[in-house]
C-alpha cells in the first residue's frame, strides 16, 4: 500500500490512464467519441473521513455515502472522473464533470457535421437551462429527457425516431457503473482518502481500456 499511495500522489495511475486513452483514440476516434454519456452513482461508505467527500444522503437510506461522476464514451471508457459528497445533486458536478475531459475530443470542431458530431446524453436529472447551455457551447448536441414539472404544451419538447433510438445508448453509463462495483474495493469506500478511493478507481479504468488497446 505504501508503493500504491506514493504513485497516487505523484498522479502517475491518472497520468498512465491519460496515455492510454491517447492511445485508445488512434483507431475509429469519430465511432467512439459519437455518444458521450454522463451520469453519478453512489458509493457506501465504510471507513472514509466525513470531512473528506462524504455525505449522508437520504434516497440511500440516509447513509453516509460518496458518488462519482463520470463522462464515458460509446464503448464505456471514461473521459472524466470527479469524486463528490453523497449530499450533493449530481446535477451540481456535471460542468465539472464535463470540464474535467483528460484529453482534448474536439465537439465544437465537428458539431456542424452530421457524421462526426457529438452526442451526450445524460438522465433527467441533469434538465437545466444552464447544462444545456454549457454542453452547446463546448460543441455537444445534448439528448437530456425534461422534467416531468414541465406541463406547458408550448414547452414540451418531443424527440423523433432517431432521437428516442440514441438515447436509448445511455445504457451504456449504467452498465459501466455495474462493472465498476464487481470490483470489491470499488463497490463500496474502504479508503480513508478520497484521493486513494480515486487510486483505485483509475486502477480499475485502466483494466478496462486495456481490452481495447
Amino acid at each position: 500500500m505504501f508503493h500504491f499511495h506514493r504513485f497516487v500522489k505523484s498522479g502517475i495511475l491518472k497520468d498512465s490512464y491519460k496515455d492510454c486513452l491517447i492511445l485508445y483514440f488512434k483507431k475509429n476516434r469519430i465511432r467512439k467519441l459519437k455518444f458521450n454519456m454522463l451520469d453519478a452513482s453512489f458509493i457506501k461508505n465504510e471507513h472514509g473521513l466525513r470531512s473528506d467527500k462524504v455525505g449522508r444522503n437520504r434516497y440511500f437510506s440516509n447513509k453516509n455515502s460518496t458518488k462519482i461522476s463520470n463522462l464515458v464514451d460509446s464503448n464505456g471508457i471514461v473521459l472524466s472522473s470527479v469524486i463528490f459528497p453523497g449530499n450533493r445533486n449530481d446535477s451540481i458536478f456535471a460542468k465539472d464533470t464535463i470540464s474535467s475531459i483528460l484529453i482534448d475530443i474536439f465537439p465544437k470542431k465537428h458539431q456542424n457535421h452530421n457524421r462526426c458530431k457529438q452526442y451526450l446524453l445524460a438522465d433527467g436529472a441533469y434538465y437545466s437551462n444552464d447544462i444545456i447551455n454549457s454542453c452547446k457551447l463546448l460543441g455537444y448536441h445534448t439528448l437530456i429527457p425534461q422534467n416531468k414539472h414541465v406541463k406547458d404544451p408550448k414547452k414540451i419538447i418531443t424527440w423523433n425516431k432517431y432521437e428516442k433510438s440514441t438515447y436509448s445508448k445511455r445504457i451504456k453509463v449504467e452498465n459501466h457503473f455495474c462493472w465498476i462495483k464487481k470490483n470489491r474495493r470499488l463497490k463500496n469506500r474502504y479508503e480513508r482518502y478520497s484521493e486513494n478511493f480515486g487510486g483505485f478507481l483509475y486502477l480499475a479504468y485502466l483494466k478496462l481500456i486495456s481490452k481495447y488497446l
